[in-house]
């Protein structure tokens, strides 16, 4: 499968497809970030697994005629949820950070995405971070 098939076939919700197809793979956006706000637990069978507790982080508009907002995070842990969900991929992909989330001291938790949503953990640095709306942080790339 080239990198055109899985925007095309197996992404759904994306952006805008000149900016989010590169050569090596597809770069994801941006579109919730929540604030864990309660402790979770897991387990080696999964029945006694709960997620944390987390809290929507809402973006703020820096001009009042600008588009979109800006999330203005603090330093530490968050989930960033993409407006893209990925649906009946034939093949094993890896969803990683990009170069501009990586150059703004921040990193991402590489992971192997499951089927629907795709979101994952984010580390801002203790000086913090501002993300826009729909900014492209993450690449999805076949392994």
């Amino acid at each position: 499968m080239d990198v055109q098939e899985l925007f095309d076939e197996y992404l759904e919700d994306t952006i805008y497809e000149g900016k989010q197809v590169a050569d090596e793979g597809v770069h994801l956006t941006a579109g919730q970030i929540l604030a864990p706000r309660g402790a979770g637990d897991t387990d080696f069978g999964g029945d006694e697994h709960r997620a944390s507790d987390l809290q929507v982080v809402h973006p703020e508009k820096r001009n009042e005629d600008d588009d979109y907002g800006w999330w203005e995070l603090d330093g530490g842990h968050y989930r960033v949820v993409f407006n893209e969900s990925l649906q009946d991929c034939p093949v094993t992909l890896l969803l990683t950070a990009n170069s501009r989330i990586l150059e703004c001291g921040c990193s991402l938790a590489s992971c192997v995405p499951a089927e629907g949503e795709l979101a994952t953990t984010l580390t801002v640095p203790d000086c913090g971070v501002g993300i826009k709306e729909n900014a492209r942080i993450a690449f999805l790339c076949r392994l």
